[in-house]
């Protein structure tokens, strides 16, 4: 059965948070493993995806670096966010066309938040380039915490960028569920 070695590892994964795990290069060995125990499922978006999680972004670029519309483009844009170049992940997110695909991610991620769910740009609808702009504006909170002084006033800050982080983390995870969910039944 195609992906099955690939969805074991995935099963395995011991990180609940994507795109930075605990043994990046164990990763990195038991994924490849995967896929040559499927075989003939190399270059698949699911594979795509599973680099993605594990923050392999060159691998999972290769796969959809030829993208124009639809899932593959949407994950060319997440990859493109992850290396923190914002501008052209949000071509990519432009280049979706795809309505359909944001609607479910979104119902996907809110079906998994607390009830009457913000994101945290202040809507209940998901935008990828509204969380494009989260996640770079988390990149000077991150420098602004690690020189705070220490004081009350330095502790509550770096207290508040990691709640930030953790919304965007767990936001993060969502949404890569969701374009997991989409992949496997395409």
């Amino acid at each position: 059965m195609k992906n099955e070695a690939k969805k074991g590892w995935l099963q395995r994964l011991a990180s609940p948070y994507p795109m930075n795990p605990e043994n990046p290069g164990e990763c990195s060995r038991g994924l490849q493993q995967a896929i040559r125990d499927d075989g003939g499922s190399q270059g698949t978006l699911f594979e795509a995806l599973l680099w993605v999680r594990i923050g392999q972004i060159d691998p999972a670029h290769g796969i959809v670096e030829s993208a124009t519309r639809g899932i593959e483009a949407y994950i060319h844009g997440v990859i493109h966010r992850m290396e923190g170049d914002y501008w052209n992940a949000k071509y990519w997110f432009r280049q979706v066309r795809a309505p359909q695909l944001v609607e479910s991610l979104n119902r996907h991620i809110l079906k998994g938040a607390p009830k009457g769910y913000l994101y945290p740009w202040g809507t209940s609808v998901f935008d990828p380039s509204a969380f494009v702009d989260a996640c770079q504006s988390t990149v000077p909170k991150i420098a602004d915490s690690r020189s705070a002084a220490v004081t009350a006033d330095g502790d509550r800050q770096i207290f508040e960028t990691l709640q930030w982080f953790e919304t965007l983390q767990w936001l993060a995870l969502a949404e890569w569920e969701g374009m997991l969910a989409q992949v496997e039944f395409a």
